[in-house]
């Protein structure tokens, strides 16, 4: 009984200090930033959750999750990292200066009706590109191998849908990392821009535009019956409106407007998708996988490293071109056959990530708690600052968004995904020679404004 009630303050108590700390970092969790967003998807995935599963609230995690002194190092190792993590952002503001105040955010600088036009012939390039290796991504899979087209039954498949979303993706024989490039992070870019460049001005060509783009994105993000992708690129189009309509900040009434609306729409593709009984099944399901799903996965990375597998000492790291001695460790897969070995035992290829201090447990132990997090801190904070000195043009602004997502997944898979950031070096490398192209050769950065 004591036990659980000093659980149960600890956890209470722990977020009013957080916020203390984010004052000193002049963060707020309502300005659209990349700190921000992370803390923001470490509370929702990492934290809310864990008196559900300390107290065995749910039903499903709780035949997974039965040792208590297990969710006490969850717990711990977790307030370490969101802790450290703060403190690098506040390092990096002590470096560089306030995150917002570097200069004052306009992204209509650039809204000159040559320069709009530009943009979107640009997007319009970009997108028919990431259509077309979309295309090719169908015409490899085969249309009757589509998960979604199965699930609604516009074709017949003899594979279940658990298989299919399986084969297009952990199990995809060719270089899924490229056809992803293209047919979701590119394509979603071309999305958030054409939508950027009709709130500036809000015409029926660009209605049209951001139209035809929305349905195609939509399809290449739930084709294979992935609910989460989806969902990122409804925030991220409310992201959008808040940066150019409301000067990058949430208004609290949008957030109590907005959880419910997500939750039903999730509910739906829980019905629709995996199976749910109804929609009030599905936005069961969906509180469940959202708030417990992500952290069930530190439970077993505590029980299986290094009990059952010996710490793996950096080799879930990417080896590019082989050039070092060993050959990457698939971490996220290889938990899960051990934790749902009759998934394997059926041929679907599952994976478990989780938070990112799962995966250096996994290879260094406490060490890889409590060294990361600061660094992490302080160079998404250092990145943030980067992109908002950038002229901001609807591209630039896609982008940023873009980044935002991307790095909210630090709270739910491995840092050695962004160690060698494939997905961000390229599409910082496009955006940036599309600046240079937009610009006509000069990109000036905005001055730091003097403390």
């Amino acid at each position: 009984m004591i036990e659980d009630v000093l659980f149960a303050a600890i956890w209470v108590l722990l977020p009013i200090f957080w916020h203390l700390l984010l004052r000193v970092a002049d963060i707020s969790l309502l300005r659209v930033t990349i700190p921000s967003f992370l803390l923001i998807g470490i509370y929702v995935f990492q934290y809310i959750g864990f008196p559900i599963l300390f107290f065995g609230l749910d039903d499903y995690r709780a035949s997974f999750v039965q040792d208590k002194s297990v969710m006490w190092m969850v717990f711990f190792y977790s307030s370490i990292t969101i802790t450290l993590l703060i403190v690098g952002f506040i390092t990096a503001k002590r470096c560089f200066g306030p995150i917002c105040d570097w200069h004052k955010f306009s992204p209509h600088s650039h809204t000159s009706e040559n320069f709009l036009d530009l943009q979107r012939l640009i997007v319009l390039l970009l997108f028919i590109v990431s259509s077309l290796v979309l295309f090719r991504y169908v015409e490899i899979i085969g249309l009757g191998n589509i998960a979604l087209l199965s699930v609604l039954e516009f074709v017949n498949s003899e594979f279940t849908s658990e298989q299919l979303r399986s084969e297009m993706g952990n199990a995809f024989s060719g270089n899924y990392h490229w056809y992803k490039l293209f047919m979701r992070d590119l394509m979603v870019v071309t999305l958030y821009s054409s939508f950027a460049m009709y709130l500036l001005k809000p015409r029926f060509g660009n209605l049209l535009l951001f139209a035809m783009i929305f349905v195609v994105t939509s399809f290449s993000m739930l084709a294979a019956i992935e609910k989460g992708p989806f969902m990122g690129q409804l925030i991220g189009l409310f992201l959008i409106y808040v940066f150019l309509r409301k000067s990058g900040y949430i208004r609290v009434k949008y957030v109590v407007m907005g959880v419910p609306v997500l939750f039903l729409v999730m509910g739906i593709s829980f019905w629709l998708f995996t199976g749910a009984q109804d929609v009030i099944d599905g936005m069961q399901r969906t509180f469940s996988r959202m708030f417990t799903g992500q952290m069930q996965g530190l439970y077993h990375y505590l029980e299986i490293f290094p009990e059952s597998i010996s710490f793996l000492y950096g080799t879930t790291f990417p080896n590019p071109g082989g050039l070092l001695p060993y050959t990457p460790f698939r971490l996220t897969v290889e938990v899960m056959s051990i934790v749902t070995p009759q998934d394997a035992a059926r041929g679907v290829v599952g994976s478990m990530p989780t938070f990112f201090w799962g995966e250096m447990y996994a290879n260094f132990g406490f060490l890889g708690v409590i060294i990361p997090p600061f660094f992490v801190g302080f160079l998404l904070y250092w990145f943030n600052l980067f992109i908002m000195r950038l002229p901001m043009t609807p591209i630039l602004v896609a982008f940023l968004v873009w980044v935002i997502l991307h790095f909210i997944e630090l709270s739910t898979t491995g840092l050695s995904t962004f160690i060698i950031d494939f997905y961000l070096l390229l599409l910082l490398t496009i955006v940036m020679t599309l600046l240079f192209i937009s610009s006509r050769g000069i990109v000036r950065l905005k001055r730091i404004r003097e403390h």
